[in-house]
């Protein structure tokens, strides 16, 4: 924009001038009023939509204190957070129950036996016993049931149960280090696999109860 002066005494705007000054001005009024070109300049942080709802049941067993309670919470609120951001299914709290089985192992079969998923669409089951007389497994999952060992660490327990549950959508075990479908999870798994992201979504909206009529 050229401003011009004229003998010292003032100043006088030329219409190339004015015209430059009405274009800027539309273009604040431009850039302040459309949102779209705004998020352009500034992004919003990118999100799914989520169009998935899985509701599950907790269960505990005699083997589970009081003082756990808050570290299985934090765990579920990992886990489906997790899949949320990734998948946009969200895990949603239906129901809770006591699971009073006191056997030296849990294991899923007993566990579907004695506790039914209705209304829920899935069973997650939290103690600190073994899991199907294997002392080095840490989560199982099957027939809409997840079973996690407590953990003192709520995140390894947390990506844990996203391990599980991403098995009742059909997912399946990748050898790939930092991947969430590891067989031997670490702490330092913490990302889905391009195999597992497909097999999930796929599978996304899959009938939890289409066999509800089987008996275990």
């Amino acid at each position: 924009m050229k401003i011009r002066f004229k003998h010292g005494a003032g100043w006088r705007l030329t219409c190339r001038d004015v015209f430059g000054i009405f274009i800027i001005c539309l273009l604040l009024v431009f850039i302040c009023s459309d949102k779209n070109f705004s998020e352009t300049l500034n992004p919003p942080k990118a999100y799914v939509k989520v169009d998935r709802v899985a509701s599950f049941k907790i269960v505990t067993d005699p083997s589970v204190s009081e003082d756990q309670i808050d570290n299985i919470v934090s765990s579920i609120r990992l886990a489906s957070d997790n899949f949320e951001n990734s998948f946009g299914i969200r895990l949603i709290y239906c129901d809770s129950e006591f699971w009073p089985n006191d056997e030296p192992s849990a294991n899923v079969l007993t566990l579907r036996k004695d506790i039914a998923n209705n209304p829920c669409d899935i069973v997650i089951a939290f103690t600190t016993r073994q899991i199907s007389g294997n002392v080095s497994t840490i989560g199982i999952a099957a027939a809409e049931t997840v079973i996690v060992r407590v953990h003192k660490d709520a995140r390894l327990q947390g990506l844990t149960l996203a391990h599980e549950v991403a098995h009742l959508f059909w997912a399946v075990h990748v050898d790939k280090d930092g991947m969430i479908m590891s067989p031997e999870l670490k702490m330092t798994e913490n990302s889905w696999d391009e195999l597992n992201r497909r097999i999930i979504i796929l599978n996304k909206y899959q009938n939890f109860h289409k066999y509800d009529f089987l008996r275990f």
